[in-house]
């Protein structure tokens, strides 16, 4: 297993809400949803999805519910060519509007594991798990959680092969959400 690299190498890989990029349904239940999510149980046919809003295509298609993440056909082959771990693709049927894409897309599922997430022994509203929890995936989730945490190597090829619709920030600067219970 690979050395944790440390937070400041490691990105959360999150949805910038971008108006006019489409977002994605699945007709799956929960259940189902979180299992794709969490590379324990894959389709073994095409994931029919439908365009829940936005009218452009991007790298990166978003979800309105848990799944799919999709990624343009171009960011899995990159995926693959780097030989990046801790993920796994499936096949989407992808309903179109009236516009079709012009690449191929497939759904992302995370199969790297980094524990569960705690509090930060210094800032409490950065996020933080115990390295020693994490399984050396270059893309890996919290358990329970449905965010995406990715090491340096991913981060950068995402950048220089100019991946649109996503933000990327590194965890020793990203600041969780506050929910207030």
């Amino acid at each position: 297993m690979a050395e944790f690299p440390g937070f400041a190498h490691c990105y959360l890989l999150s949805d910038p809400v971008e108006r006019r990029a489409m977002r994605l349904a699945a007709p799956v239940g929960r259940v189902t949803a979180l299992d794709i999510w969490r590379g324990e149980w894959l389709p073994d046919k095409p994931l029919e999805v439908a365009i829940s809003s936005g009218t452009q295509y991007r790298d990166v298609l978003w979800s309105s519910s848990i799944i799919p993440l999709a990624v343009r056909q171009r960011v899995a082959e990159m995926f693959e060519s780097e030989s990046f771990t801790g993920w796994r693709i499936f096949d989407l049927d992808l309903r179109p509007t009236d516009r079709s894409p012009y690449d191929r897309y497939f759904g992302l599922s995370v199969t790297g594991r980094c524990g569960q997430l705690l509090p930060h022994p210094g800032t409490p509203d950065r996020y933080y798990f115990d390295p020693n929890c994490w399984d050396g995936s270059d893309s890996s989730r919290p358990m329970g959680q449905r965010i995406l945490f990715v090491t340096e190597p991913v981060q950068l090829a995402l950048k220089a092969a100019n991946v649109r619709n996503v933000v990327l920030e590194s965890l020793s600067v990203a600041e969780m959400p506050y929910i207030h219970e």
